[in-house]
């Protein structure tokens, strides 16, 4: 919300249409533009996505931050199977990964940019 009150165009993207409506219309209300890009980390074609979108959108990418986690799945560590684990760290740690490598081409084009990494407990 920062980013758009101070006249920022804004990316935003996750698993949920719903949450990103509510986001978007947020964001609306500032000074900044918005896109929303529906999908997943895990998923590396919405990745590169969300950069082709972002930068067909607004030329460019200053800043990313990845702020996208799994921190309650559930379960006690000691419950956790394998598949919830890989699960969580294909979110938490590959995807941030994942988001970074895809937008650091762009940022290095331009000759700046800056990344901010957010992250949960179970990271």
């Amino acid at each position: 919300k920062r980013f758009a009150d101070e006249g920022a165009s804004v990316v935003v993207t996750g698993r949920r249409q719903s949450e990103l409506d509510r986001v978007v219309k947020i964001l609306q209300q500032s000074n900044g533009k918005v896109l929303a890009v529906a999908g997943s980390v895990t998923d590396e074609k919405h990745v590169q996505d969300v950069v082709r979108k972002t930068v067909d959108s607004f030329g460019r990418i200053d800043i990313l931050v990845n702020n996208a986690g799994l921190g309650d799945f559930g379960k006690r560590l000691h419950e956790t199977d394998d598949a919830t684990w890989s699960t969580v760290l294909d979110i938490n740690l590959t995807g941030v990964f994942r988001m970074t490598r895809a937008i650091v081409p762009q940022m290095l084009k331009q000759g700046r940019g800056a990344i901010v990494n957010i992250s949960s407990v179970a990271s």
